[in-house]
């Protein structure tokens, strides 16, 4: 719990206010926040880790937002700060905005069962296939 509080502590003392906390994966805890500016809503990914790591990444995050053909799958990153003093790397994205799984759920309940099954099966293959680029 105190190293919870000294990121979101590290994400408070920049332009950015947490929100809420979404979750860990690996060394990367994911976390909601504010821009204090703007009051836009980002995700921001916080690691513990060296500066060199965290500058290739924002150099590779750079070059695939420049790629037209990935720039729908890849969400950007808007900014990166790394606190020397904790070793930690925020990294900021915007909330992409779309219709959610559970905003389809009332228009597959309007449709017959065999046809629910294959707009499922269709969204869920397009998922994994665009997952699938994403990551190879």
């Amino acid at each position: 719990m105190a190293l919870a509080n000294t990121i979101e502590k590290s994400i408070n003392n920049t332009e950015y206010q947490v929100e809420s906390y979404l979750g860990k994966n690996g060394n990367i805890d994911t976390y909601i926040v504010n821009n204090k500016n703007d009051g836009r809503k980002y995700i921001c990914k916080t690691r513990i880790s060296s500066a060199p790591a965290d500058l290739y990444e924002k150099e590779l995050y750079g070059y695939l937002s420049k790629q037209r053909n990935l720039t729908k799958f890849i969400n950007p990153l808007q900014s990166q700060i790394i606190d020397s003093s904790t070793n930690m790397t925020h990294s900021f994205y915007p909330i992409m905005n779309g219709i959610s799984l559970a905003g389809i759920t009332p228009y597959l309940r309007q449709l017959e069962p065999d046809e629910q099954t294959i707009l499922s099966r269709v969204i869920i293959k397009n998922l994994l296939e665009e997952i699938g680029r994403a990551h190879v």
